[in-house]
């Protein structure tokens, strides 16, 4: 699964933007920037953590593939 891509969805779907996904997750900025741009392709599983704990999903519901 393309992590940048889940991010950008899971943005969308939640109506909020990348800025508002860092600050939910407690990341910096220049973190959610360089994976919804693709710089940063190697995200690790505690930033995954963060991103799901601010999302309010498990690291299940992220990885889910929907229909």
């Amino acid at each position: 699964m393309d992590i940048r891509v889940r991010l950008l969805q899971l943005c969308e779907q939640k109506n909020i933007t990348p800025t508002k996904l860092a600050e939910m997750s407690c990341l910096t900025q220049s973190t959610i920037n360089n994976i919804t741009s693709g710089r940063n392709k190697s995200v690790t599983v505690s930033t995954l953590e963060q991103i799901c704990e601010g999302l309010d999903m498990t690291l299940l519901d992220f990885f889910k593939v929907v229909d």
